[in-house]
């Protein structure tokens, strides 16, 4: 170049697109398009499910699908533009999908049905089946979903009559005729206590005013019953007083031919009187029907069949923890734990969870001894538990054989 020649600069030149960003953006717009309708599918299924209209419930499964990924395209603003938007859109689209049984469980698969069946409608019969078979499948390879939590049961607000049928079951049986001494509220009966090894028969006070069975340490000694240092307390009212008694669980108490297995005894020596080891309380008497035949002196004891509940017995050996968890779209689950103390595995368990909104039953099955077990329920949605209280209604021993004969 010469003086006398003009200068030009020479403009930068464009970067050429690259043929492998082209490529890899056309594999994640193929890859991404089918996960991404089936992620639209399912999200408007939900919404069609939950009774919007059409136009509504695509809407809105267009929308948590779509504009969230080109929000995430947006923020990446690098490479090519291709690229990024496929590439959102594929990623978004698979989250949607495997987010979707944690916030709806065990809907996924069938809103997904529900959407593709939709979308699909112009389409002639067999191809839209075609569609949502394929769809289906599709959803098959994400792995199976969370169990869908059991709705809790609700509870009248105010207990109802026992039907007929039950009342009369309750009088029907053999009944246990039992023979007594003394007068007035000292009814004087026989009671054989079954302990790990050996048996002993005691003079007991048939007591319907006790809450617990109770007995002296040296009637335990003959039982070979030990009384643990942790074993659990119960506040006893005596004639002397109120007193704290150590629990112990008995193998059996047998009143004449009626049996009633794993009972809470209270150690409790002023309950003792010459010739009487202990009294017979309600978790004992409780299990029959009782009649008093003054002129015969005899106790009559009719077994309550079918409707055995242990909640005295069970109640101290049994610890009960709940925790409730807030999820985000608004639904309650409460999960209910149960301890078991004892050596004797717990049949069932029957809680009463209390609401601001309702009343409602957690029933946890079998609890081994000295283990745990628990049971999660869902609440209606919608429902005011921001306090709850949580009690124990009904349990039973997993080896009560309870009857007569």
């Amino acid at each position: 170049m010469t003086e006398d020649e003009p200068y030009h600069e020479r403009p930068p030149s464009a970067p050429r697109p690259r043929g492998g960003g082209r490529l890899l953006g056309g594999f994640f717009l193929l890859a991404g398009l089918p996960v991404a309708a089936l992620a639209i599918a399912a999200t408007t299924g939900l919404g069609l499910d939950r009774n919007l209209p059409g136009f509504a419930a695509v809407a809105g499964g267009l929308a948590m699908v779509v504009l969230p990924a080109l929000g995430l395209a947006s923020l990446i603003g690098t490479g090519s533009r291709l690229n990024e938007v496929a590439g959102c859109v594929w990623f978004w689209s698979l989250v949607v999908l495997l987010a979707l049984p944690f916030y709806f469980p065990g809907e996924r698969a069938g809103a997904a049905r529900g959407g593709l069946d939709y979308l699909a409608g112009p389409l002639e019969v067999s191809s839209r089946e075609r569609v949502v078979e394929v769809g289906a499948r599709m959803i098959e390879l994400l792995g199976s979903e969370p169990e869908h939590t059991p709705l809790a049961g609700a509870l009248p607000a105010k207990p109802s009559r026992p039907p007929e049928e039950l009342a009369r079951a309750r009088s029907i049986g053999g009944k246990v005729v039992v023979p007594y001494e003394g007068e007035g509220q000292s009814l004087e009966v026989t009671a054989f206590f079954d302990g790990p090894r050996y048996g002993e028969e005691f003079s007991m006070i048939f007591d319907t005013g006790a809450t617990y069975t109770t007995l002296s340490r040296e009637a335990l000694d003959q039982l070979e019953v030990p009384v643990p240092r942790d074993a659990p307390i119960a506040v006893l009212q005596t004639a002397n007083g109120e007193i704290e008694a150590p629990l112990v669980l008995v193998d059996a108490v047998w009143i004449g031919d009626a049996v009633v297995e794993w009972v809470t005894v209270a150690v409790c020596e002023s309950c003792v009187s010459e010739g009487v080891q202990g009294l017979l309380g309600l978790n004992v008497t409780g299990q029959f029907q009782v009649s008093l035949d003054h002129d015969q002196r005899r106790i009559e004891l009719a077994p309550l069949t079918g409707d055995e509940n242990r909640k005295l017995d069970v109640a101290q050996w049994l610890q009960l923890r709940s925790r409730l968890l807030h999820w985000q779209d608004g639904r309650l689950e409460l999960e209910v734990t149960g301890e078991n103390r004892s050596d004797v595995a717990v049949g069932s368990v029957t809680t009463e969870v209390k609401c601001p909104g309702g009343r409602f039953e957690v029933i946890v099955d079998r609890v081994p001894p000295r283990a745990l077990s628990s049971r999660k329920v869902a609440l209606p949605r919608g429902t005011d538990c921001s306090e709850y209280a949580l009690s124990l209604r009904r349990a039973t021993w997993a080896s009560d054989r309870f009857g007569s004969g």
